[in-house]
Formats: structure tokens, sequence, C-alpha cells
């Protein structure tokens, strides 16, 4: 689709957050649907990334693993990275942030807070 991100151009990483874009049953060696794996708009994180030949074209494409899936492994074509944008990080008002420092140290230690 023109102005989507292709996913399998991505650098995929242990850690990064992958969501879901594959709208399908997902199929173990191309042939049989095994039914598990994570559904359209799911985000997840990234637990292993390797590289497998694609059944369909041939071509070498990144695999993505996630620890709720187990040990099943999933092309990098069915999700989208997830990346924070310095746009949509926002400052604290430094008036409303200012009664925590206080607050977050006796619930560090163990004290209870006093009124």
């Amino acid at each position: 689709m023109p102005g989507m991100p292709d996913p399998t151009r991505e650098t995929w990483q242990p850690g990064d957050l992958a969501e879901c874009i594959h709208t399908g049953p997902w199929f173990e060696h191309g042939i049989d649907p095994h039914g598990t794996g994570p559904r359209y708009a799911e985000v997840r994180m990234v637990t292993f990334v390797g590289a497998a030949r694609c059944l369909l074209t041939g071509e070498l494409v990144p695999i993505l693993r996630f620890g709720r899936y187990g040990s099943r492994l999933y092309s990098s074509r069915g999700f989208r990275k997830v990346t924070l944008r310095k746009e949509a990080l926002e400052r604290a008002d430094v008036r409303f942030c200012g009664d925590f420092g206080p607050r977050l140290g006796t619930i560090a230690s163990g004290r209870p807070e006093e009124a």
C-alpha cells in the first residue's frame, strides 16, 4: 500500500515492540494452519530475531519470536515496529511533580507516609 512503511525493511532486535499487521491465520511450515499467534493490532516484545527462507518466494526474511508464544517463529512481514516519537512525549508540570519526590523516598524505604 503506498505511503505505508515496508515491514521487511525494519531492522529488528530483541526488546523491540512489534505490532501485528497480519489479519489471517498463522501457518506452520507454510502449509499447516496452527492458529496460535499474535492477533491483528496486538503489540508484543520481540525476544529473538533470526532469518529464514520464505517458502513462497525463496528470499531470506527476518523472523521474530515472542515470549508469550514459546518457540514459535513468525515472519517479520506480519509486524510493524512500534517506535516512540519524541514529539509525542510531553514534560510533566513541575508543580504537579514537585510533591512526588518526598513521597517516593518514603515508599522506596518502606516507611509509611506521614500525613
